[in-house]
């Protein structure tokens, strides 16, 4: 561990840089799906049954 930890260091002052590419990750197209969703039901959730309890759900899954 402490090899690694004195690799970077030596690399970073060297580059004056992070020595490998930092960069966020592409969500899925799943994720984003479920994220327009999740936004669609957050600014109408008069559309949309909620429920109190698992009963209450379990019922109507069962249905």
């Amino acid at each position: 561990m402490s090899s690694a930890i004195n690799v970077f260091l030596t690399q970073s002052v060297r580059e004056q840089a992070i020595p490998f590419e930092i960069h966020e990750e592409t969500p899925s197209k799943r994720l984003l799906k479920a994220l327009k969703e999740a936004d669609k039901i957050a600014k109408n959730p008069e559309k949309y049954k909620g429920y109190h309890d698992i009963e209450e759900l379990m019922k109507d899954l069962e249905k």
